[in-house]
Parts: structure tokens; C-alpha cells; sequence
């Protein structure tokens, strides 16, 4: 056959370069099928030998997968990072630097350096953005963004591995490293009512994370295990925001006559403003109202009542983590993983146990475990990073 006007200056290897870089920039989605051979040949004007030649190197550097009878399908090929540094995408104002210091020592004896990337200024995309604009290997993600731009974090995911933490990132296949949280919910809800509290509330964002749907769904399965009928009235969620929480609701619901007796936070983060709450309505901690939380990020004590909450295996997550990434900067493409770590309900007293069913966490580092404070710290990150406003 005659070949196209462009043929003698365009190898099959041009071929394979230009489809490449169309999978890595998602034109060519992996997992879908790329144009036919005679629409490769029209498209480049170059023989059907060339189109094959150029569709087997794909096939051999891992970049398609050709299936009989059908055609040949993209795939995400091997990537050369261009660094040897991992982003850590969070937000800064409240990222979690046990993670975070732990994950950096295991990654270091693997050669790769942890850095800091805030989500603050750009949201959880322009920071992943930022990843790969510096030239990072991979990205660590811990996503703010219930509902972010799919579209901008999939042509990111083109260019460098991600590692979701905490919960994933909706509609993007890539794994995962989570908590326990569902059935860490259901165990708080047997304790409480195991000390005498039937009326339990639940409160924490009301947001779109998994992570948050998870632990409500917890919550209300471990309602009906008791045999407790669920209250609406006692979900007293607050909208979203980076501000302090909307408590009006709970301050209400503490000043009726059928008050909640217990309260499960689903996050630890603002255990000081709830706290507060519960002592401005008049009451105490545990005796009129028992509070459980869950993270046990930071310690929290209310006199010589320290806070029971569930505690999250940190270190265990670190180690999965860096499992997760250091497959991937060898082999990018294949099926997403998603790998749990346990959680355990460390009482402390604030649920109204007696004094001998206390406990340290197995989890929390011991520096904090052997703190004496009085409330909840808030600790500015110190480690070297990169904002996400930073051009």
C-alpha cells in the first residue's frame, strides 16, 4: 500500500511517544480501548506496521494491553519519578504530624524524602497539581474536599501515583489507607450503653467524606444492635466550614428535657468547643453527659477526667502507606488497594467508667501519653513544606 505524506519521517516509535503521552494526559483514559489500526494510520499517516510496531512497544513498557478480538487497551505504564520527594497534601492548619513524622522515618530507609504540601490555598487539586509540577514521585493524599474537580485530580493521577489516607477521593481509583471506622462507631455505642446511656447524640461535620459517612453508619448500626431506635433529634451536625463549629444545635438539644446523656464526636478536633458546651448548659462531664471521641490525635482532659475516644493504629498506617507507594513507583497501573488498619476505644473516663477500666493507647506516642494538659493543643506545623499558594 502507498504510505501517508508523513510516514518516512515518523517511526513507530514516534507512534508509541505521542499515544503515550495522550494516556498519561488522560486523552486516552486507561482502562478504554484506543482508536482502531486504520484510525491510527489516518490519524498519523503511517502504514498498518507501523501502527502494530508502535502498538507492541506500548504493550511492552506497560502502557497497553492488547486483548484478541477487541482491540488494545490504555493502561497507566511505569513511571520515572523525577524525585526523589513524596508530597503530603493536607491541610497544614490541621495535618497530622504523628503521620506525618512517622511515614517520613519509613520512607527515608526506602530513599525518599516526605514534604509537606498545604491544601489550604489551592484545595486538595492544586496541590496534587503542585506535586507534579516540582517533579514529585508520588503523593500522599489527605483530602479536605468531599466532592473535588475529578477531571483536574485524574490528569494529575496521569502523572505521578497517589495514596489516599483516611478515605478516598471520589471517583478516582488509587489506594486507599483507612481506619476502622465503621466498626470502631458500632464499639462506642456498645460501651456507652454498656455504662447506662441509652439517649446517645452523635456530632461532628456534616460533609461528604466517606470517612464521615462511615462513622455515622456505625453509629446508627451499633443503635439498633442495643435495640435503641435512632432520634434525629440527636443528630446535631454542623455545616462545614473553616471557622469554629455551628453548636447551636447541640446547645438546643442539651437544654430540653429529654437531653442526650451521652455525645459521640466523630472527630476529636473540636473535643474543646463541645466540651465547652456541654459546661456552659450546666452540666458535667461524665455524670450528666458522656463524651466519646474518635482520633485520640491529641490528649484532652477535663480536670482529672481524661477524654475516651477511639484510637486510630498511626504507625500501622505509615507502614501501609509506605507499602502502597513504593509499589507503585514500580508499578503504576493494576488494580487500586484499599488496606485497613485497626482501631481500639481507649477509655479514660469521660464516658463515666470507673477509675480501673482506664487505659493508655496503644497507639499514641508515648510523649503524649505522659502529657498532664488541660485541654486541647493546637500545634502549628513545624516541618519544612510546600503552600499550595507558593507559584
Amino acid at each position: 500500500m502507498m504510505t501517508g505524506p508523513m510516514e518516512a519521517t515518523r517511526s513507530y516509535r514516534d507512534v508509541a511517544d505521542a499515544l503515550r503521552e495522550k494516556i498519561r494526559s488522560g486523552e486516552h483514559r486507561s482502562g478504554n480501548l484506543l482508536p482502531t489500526e486504520r484510525e491510527l494510520q489516518t490519524a498519523f499517516g503511517v502504514s498498518r506496521s507501523t501502527v502494530r510496531r508502535a502498538l507492541q512497544n506500548l504493550a511492552e513498557s506497560g502502557w497497553a494491553e492488547v486483548r484478541p478480538n477487541r482491540g488494545t487497551v490504555g493502561r497507566m505504564g511505569r513511571m520515572t519519578p523525577t524525585s526523589t520527594f513524596i508530597g503530603f497534601v493536607d491541610d497544614a492548619d490541621s495535618a497530622h504530624q504523628s503521620l506525618f513524622f512517622r511515614l517520613s522515618s519509613v520512607l527515608e530507609a526506602h530513599g525518599l524524602h516526605l514534604a509537606m504540601v498545604d491544601s489550604c490555598g489551592r484545595g486538595t487539586e492544586g496541590a496534587i497539581e503542585l506535586c507534579v509540577e516540582r517533579g514529585f514521585g508520588a503523593a500522599v493524599v489527605w483530602s479536605k474536599t468531599g466532592t473535588p474537580d475529578l477531571q483536574r485530580i485524574e490528569s494529575a493521577a496521569a502523572q505521578l501515583p497517589i495514596v489516599a489516607v483516611d478515605h478516598g477521593i471520589k471517583g478516582l481509583g488509587c489506594d486507599v489507607v483507612k481506619a476502622q471506622m465503621y466498626e470502631g462507631a458500632r464499639q462506642v455505642v456498645r460501651h456507652l450503653v454498656q455504662q447506662g446511656r441509652r439517649r446517645i447524640a452523635i456530632t461532628g461535620w456534616l460533609d461528604a467524606l466517606d470517612t464521615t459517612q462511615e462513622r455515622f453508619a456505625g453509629y446508627l448500626h451499633g443503635l439498633y444492635e442495643e435495640g435503641i431506635e435512632p432520634r434525629a433529634r440527636d443528630f446535631v451536625f454542623s455545616a462545614p466550614s473553616q471557622d469554629q463549629p455551628d453548636l447551636e444545635l447541640l446547645r438546643f438539644r442539651l437544654s430540653r428535657p429529654d437531653r442526650p446523656d451521652a455525645v459521640f464526636m466523630t472527630s476529636d478536633i473540636h473535643v474543646a468547643e463541645v466540651a465547652a458546651c456541654i459546661r456552659e448548659a450546666g452540666l458535667r462531664i461524665p455524670e450528666d453527659v458522656a463524651l466519646v471521641g474518635a482520633g485520640n490525635d491529641v490528649p484532652f482532659q477535663i480536670g482529672r477526667v481524661g477524654l475516651t475516644t477511639l484510637s486510630i493504629d498511626w504507625p500501622g498506617a505509615a507502614e501501609a502507606i509506605a507499602e502502597r507507594i513504593v509499589h507503585r513507583l514500580r508499578e503504576p497501573h493494576g488494580l487500586s488497594v484499599e488496606t485497613t488498619v485497626p482501631v481500639r476505644l481507649i477509655v479514660r473516663g469521660s464516658c463515666g467508667a470507673p477509675r480501673r477500666e482506664w487505659m493508655d493507647s496503644p497507639f499514641l506516642p508515648s510523649r503524649l501519653q505522659e502529657s498532664s494538659i488541660s485541654s486541647l493543643i493546637s500545634v502549628p506545623p513545624t516541618w519544612a513544606g510546600l503552600s499550595s499558594t507558593q507559584k
